[in-house]
């Protein structure tokens, strides 16, 4: 049952080889953005992508422009990603952790954006803050320093055994969250997939966070935009890192799913 094999235990009494993680029966996990955000659902968000460019709601605008532009990079061209958004969006650095304004940038504007050293520099820094404070903020930062600057945070040991384990840890605090358990769950993915391969999500959790996204879609298009996504990077076949950020391939993601024999072949 995945890390929640030891859900009864009081945290207090846990020991590190207690959070060891197995896998239960596999289960084929399955979520099509194209099926799933209707035609009536794409009118509606690029009309609040509009009512935020228009009026300057920067912050608003950043979020929903970027979580779409991940799930459909082809529609981008719909997203008004003009040299006014880019300002406004450069002026929001305030309004964000730097790791996440950094992505959105990169992502929404690839061709002209640049980091330096300065910039590596701040976001070590907050990966320090975060690691001490909030391991799901780690946890993105430390994915945002190995896209944005892949070779120095070689340096860096971001996978060490210590942290590994604190994450651990801190997946155990979000068991009786379903939906809270997925958003870990996706970003631990992008940080590290070998880790995602032994979290042993559960139908439960994904339903669970389906109906999360399907509630959010009638009040708040932001959360929703958020919840597709983590739903869209649960169940990509495969992800594609650049130093742009990463492209998802979607399909039917099938965990540790045991591969059917090919029919015997047989000769007429």
């Amino acid at each position: 049952m995945g890390i929640r094999k030891h859900f009864e235990k009081k945290p207090d009494e846990l020991k590190l080889q207690d959070l060891s993680l197995e896998t239960e029966e596999p289960k084929a996990l399955v979520f099509n953005p194209e099926e799933e955000i209707i035609e009536q659902d794409w009118e509606r968000i690029l009309q609040r992508l509009k009512e935020y460019h228009d009026k300057g709601w920067w912050g608003q605008f950043a979020r929903l422009a970027h979580n779409f532009k991940i799930i459909f990079p082809d529609k981008s061209n719909f997203f008004l990603l003009d040299q006014q958004a880019l300002k406004g969006i450069k002026e929001q650095k305030n309004t964000f952790q730097t790791h996440y304004h950094m992505m959105i940038l990169k992502n929404l504007f690839p061709d002209q954006i640049n980091f330096g050293q300065e910039d590596f520099e701040k976001l070590k820094q907050e990966l320090k803050f975060n690691k001490s404070t909030d391991l799901e903020l780690y946890v993105t930062t430390a994915f945002s320093l190995q896209t944005l600057f892949p070779k120095e945070s070689k340096e860096l040991d971001l996978k060490n055994n210590e942290i590994i384990d604190k994450i651990k840890r801190a997946l155990f605090n979000k068991k009786d969250h379903h939906g809270r358990y997925c958003r870990f769950a996706a970003k631990i993915r992008l940080f590290s997939p070998e880790l995602f391969e032994e979290l042993g999500l559960t139908e439960k959790d994904f339903e669970n966070k389906k109906e999360e996204m399907n509630r959010a879609k009638l009040i708040d298009w932001i959360q929703y935009s958020y919840d597709a996504l983590t739903l869209s990077i649960l169940t990509a076949k495969r992800i594609e890192f650049t130093n742009q950020g990463y492209k998802l391939v979607m399909s039917e993601l099938d965990l540790k799913q045991p591969k059917k024999p090919r029919p015997e072949r047989k000769n007429f």
